[in-house]
């Protein structure tokens, strides 16, 4: 990133999802916060939920996002739009993309170190929808004045604010993350579609072959739908963690009866947990 210190925000991203391809609309960069010309028109009758008052490091904060879904509703509603509706699975994936940034320190609709997007984590995990969009930027602001500051920010970007009164979405999920150094991420995520309005259970299953030879390999897969985005996928031999993610392959000498057991625990904090006995048998005389 060049520019100021003080903030930024990346190009919004809108696509349309076909069958076998996402096809890029529209994208361009804007690194330094820009403060629209003019105030945007606002509904005179919107009542916003008030700003965070504190916002720890190292958490999200649901008065932030509050304050920013209220804030975008209200540029629609000035614009004669109908508000989007909250979508519960969108708000736990758009904090995961705030503090996946914070955290590993980068600022992108790329996602390191494939270069996937938001769009297609949200096909692997089963959120369906035709049109998708992401907005996302960050800034230094004190807490209190975070919310609209970033507001302004994507006001000022025709590229975002595009994405703000787009006809075609019905839903969205704002994601905020305080990184230890005080900079605060927004992600706002907008679909097609109906929202869901509370987080479906979060279900996890494991493919693991009942019977191995000794020293030979095995893949392991899990299933996962629900919940909010998996944060955490484990693999246990045993009781002892011999791998993470969605597929993992390992070896094992120890003829005999043993536990494998995967573990998913979603960024909201629900967790699965998921027993399977394998047999190792020896090799072959």
């Amino acid at each position: 990133m060049s520019g100021r210190s003080s903030g930024g925000i990346a190009g919004s991203r809108a696509v349309r999802v076909v069958t076998a391809a996402l096809l890029a609309v529209a994208v361009g960069v804007v690194v330094a916060i820009p403060l629209p010309s003019s105030p945007v028109p606002r509904a005179s009758a919107a009542v916003l939920p008030p700003a965070p008052g504190s916002w720890s490091v190292r958490t999200w904060s649901p008065a932030a996002e509050d304050l920013l879904a209220a804030l975008t509703n209200d540029t629609r509603a000035s614009a004669g739009l109908p508000p989007l509706a909250v979508d519960a699975r969108l708000t736990w994936l758009a904090r995961w993309r705030s503090r996946d940034m914070a955290v590993r320190g980068y600022f992108s609709h790329e996602i390191p170190p494939a270069g996937t997007t938001v769009f297609d984590v949200m096909r692997s995990i089963g959120i369906e929808a035709s049109w998708v969009g992401e907005n996302i930027g960050w800034d230094s602001a004190a807490p209190a004045d975070a919310t609209s500051v970033m507001e302004r920010a994507f006001l000022g970007s025709s590229a975002h604010l595009a994405n703000i009164l787009d006809t075609r979405y019905d839903a969205f999920g704002v994601g905020t993350y305080r990184a230890a150094g005080g900079r605060e991420y927004f992600t706002v995520i907008f679909m097609d579609g109906t929202a869901d309005a509370t987080l479906p259970a979060l279900e996890a299953t494991g493919r693991v072959s009942a019977r191995m030879i000794a020293g030979t390999h095995i893949t392991v897969r899990a299933t996962i739908s629900g919940g909010a985005y998996p944060d955490r996928v484990g693999w246990y031999f045993d009781g002892r963690r011999i791998g993470s993610g969605p597929r993992f392959s390992f070896t094992s000498s120890s003829v005999g009866e043993h536990q494998v057991r995967l573990v998913v625990v979603d960024a909201a904090g629900n967790v699965v947990r998921r027993t399977y006995t394998l047999l190792v048998a020896p090799r072959p005389a």
